[in-house]
């Protein structure tokens, strides 16, 4: 892990790896452990290698005994690298899917979910297929998707993973998530790694409950609206009955023909 030979590392002093910060927290686990306050201890620090690079480390220290009675130590050294790598990509990947929670439209979330996958998750593709439910078919979105046409049913794997609800790997390296009844994401990994597969797995869901609160917020306008529209037509029949009302109160005092029309034209003006 540092680049030092065995033979430069055996007997030499702690100070070769780690600064004097970090011994001295070494020396405070220490005495916890000898004192018997702790059975484990934990020390995460940056270690100096051969190159004069740093490298991120944790190491487990326990207590033990040697056969004369006195009291050691032993300490087991892990690089964690990945482990921070994968905290700052989760950082990454949280922060821009918060963008989601001001996506207005269901293209706007596909495209925000399409690039978050490329730049963030490294993914060498991505493309979102929403379901155009009014010609029943996936239209792709994102930047991957190019020039690529509609998936309709029986068109292949997409198709078969909106209607089966199961990821699924294609014929030709890509992957297939479903965002529930909102559509299917497609990517093509570098690798297979548990942690990347669990990141797709974070933004997948990002995308399905962000296409969710789109769909509802946009239904709950079209409710607004259709009673906006009820109210309208409403307010336009009291109107019209009240029209009515007054022409006919015409009618009825009305002695001549002319009175008549008169009086209908005037009411009918005025409103």
């Amino acid at each position: 892990m540092t680049g030092y030979t065995e033979a430069e590392l055996v007997g030499a002093n702690a100070t070769l790896l780690a600064d004097e910060e970090t011994i001295s927290e070494a020396v405070e686990l220490t005495q916890r452990l000898q004192s018997g306050d702790s059975e484990v201890g934990t020390l995460t620090a940056e270690l100096e290698t051969a190159d004069g690079s740093t490298l991120p480390v944790e190491t487990r220290f326990s207590p033990f005994r040697h056969c004369d009675g006195t009291l050691g130590q032993v300490g087991v050294v892990r690089d964690i690298s990945d482990r921070r790598r994968f905290a700052r990509t989760l950082a990454d990947l949280h922060d821009s899917t918060r963008q989601l929670l001001r996506a207005g439209t269901r293209a706007e979330v596909a495209r925000i979910i399409a690039r978050t996958a490329i730049d963030i998750l490294d993914l060498r593709s991505s493309t979102i297929y929403l379901l155009d439910r009014s010609e029943n078919v996936l239209r792709p979105v994102g930047p991957s998707a190019g020039p690529a046409a509609p998936v309709g049913p029986d068109d292949g794997p997409v198709w078969d993973v909106f209607v089966g609800g199961a990821d699924v790997s294609g014929p030709t390296g890509e992957s297939y998530w479903p965002l529930g009844e909102h559509g299917v994401m497609a990517a093509r990994l570098d690798d297979e790694d548990g942690r990347t597969a669990e990141l797709v797995e974070l933004l997948v869901s990002s995308a399905e409950a962000a296409l969710a609160r789109v769909d509802r917020e946009r239904a709950l306008k079209e409710r607004e609206s259709e009673y906006r529209r009820q109210n309208d037509q409403l307010r336009q029949l009291k109107n019209v009955n009240e029209i009515i009302r007054r022409v006919d109160r015409v009618l009825v005092d009305a002695d001549t023909v002319g009175e008549i029309e008169q009086a209908v034209c005037e009411e009918l003006t005025e409103s």
